[in-house]
């Protein structure tokens, strides 16, 4: 019984540690993506802005 409550909490932690692991991976992953967008809407701010001027 004692040893299947190690298993089980052996279990518990690699799940709460990949689960964790997985929250600051993605965390990481949308900053990057954030300031990819903002780089591709000031590209098209520039891009578009004289444009939409002159009409």
């Amino acid at each position: 019984m004692k040893n299947e409550r190690g298993s089980a909490m052996l279990v518990v932690l690699t799940l709460t540690i990949l689960i964790a692991t997985l929250v600051v991976v993605n965390s990481f992953e949308l900053s990057r993506l954030r300031g990819e967008l903002k780089r591709i809407d000031h590209e098209q701010q520039k891009k578009f802005a004289p444009a939409a001027a002159k009409n």
